[in-house]
């Protein structure tokens, strides 16, 4: 009696499950402001694999396009967790190797690795403590970084702050963790940077 009671009530706990998954899966259609506060778990599940996927790659862009910083910052923006068909939009643009110059305004080693340099349009007056919305956000993976051993953190630091150019070879990245952020201009970032030059025009060293 009691193992039958107990196989009922697993049966009414996974048809709420299922019927809790199906109403989750169908708020884009039916309430398109909730579903964006509380989107279903395949989105936050796609969103996660994607920008794992994005931030691991190891290979060259084989085109590459000259942009501005300002360019990039024009770039649209989408929601944290973004629609299926706005993510084959974002995979699109994300399929985008570009060129960018600048001037290195901060530099700052990142717990999971990465070397985070944001640059400028203009040279800043020494090397910054604090983001603001005109830097933008590149960033140098480990990967990248076994592949290329000249480019320290020692290197790039003594660019920081000074009125050398540089000029960021990679991928553009949409990381929407970071969307809204006050101190920042837009989620749109280089990353991984595969290549990066210092004026004019040949690899840091």
């Amino acid at each position: 009696m009691q193992l039958r009671r107990m196989r009922r009530l697993a049966w009414l706990g996974l048809c709420i499950f299922a019927a809790g998954m199906l109403v989750w899966e169908a708020l884009p259609r039916m309430a398109p402001k909730l579903a964006n506060a509380v989107p279903p778990p395949s989105r936050i599940i796609a969103t996660l694999w994607h920008l794992k996927m994005a931030k691991d790659r190891l290979n060259e862009p084989s085109d590459l396009t000259p942009m501005n910083i300002s360019e990039i910052m024009a770039l649209p923006t989408f929601l944290l967790y973004p629609m299926f068909a706005q993510l084959r939009e974002i995979s699109i643009l994300e399929q985008r190797g570009v060129i960018v110059t600048g001037f290195i305004a901060r530099v700052r080693l990142m717990r999971d690795g990465d070397y985070k340099i944001q640059i400028t349009s203009a040279p800043v007056n020494g090397c910054l403590r604090y983001n603001s919305p005109e830097q933008l956000v590149t960033e140098l993976t480990p990967g990248v970084q076994a592949r290329k051993p000249r480019y320290t953190l020692a290197n790039l630091e003594a660019l920081c702050g000074t009125d050398t150019p540089v000029r960021i070879w990679g991928w553009l990245f949409y990381d929407a963790t970071h969307l809204g952020e006050r101190y920042r201009g837009t989620p749109w970032e280089v990353h991984p940077i595969t290549r990066i030059e210092v004026c004019c025009w040949r690899e840091i060293s």
